[in-house]
């Protein structure tokens, strides 16, 4: 019998967000698209973003999401955090060495 160890929801969350199909371009044309979202992303997290992207549901993919490159990750987003994340990176001054 195969035993799973017990771990908090939470701690699964990232893990499922990451799920990506490759990319319109990428791998000889294979859409890649966000396969579910997270729903809440740390602030740490959104401090921590280098670039977004916005995936539509028109087109290949099923859902709309926003794609998050966070330290070398992708992770897939609700809609719904892109207004916090302009809103955080529009107030964030950078600190001073």
């Amino acid at each position: 019998m195969l035993r799973i160890p017990d771990t908090k929801l939470k701690d699964l969350r990232p893990a499922l967000c990451l799920l990506r199909r490759p990319a319109e371009g990428e791998l000889d044309a294979i859409p890649s698209c966000c396969l579910r979202v997270s729903k809440y992303i740390r602030r740490e997290d959104l401090h921590s973003v280098s670039k977004y992207e916005i995936q539509h549901k028109s087109g290949v993919c099923e859902i709309d999401a926003v794609v998050l490159h966070i330290r070398k990750k992708l992770i897939c987003a609700d809609l719904r955090v892109l207004p916090r994340l302009k809103r955080l990176k529009k107030n964030h001054k950078p600190k001073r060495a």
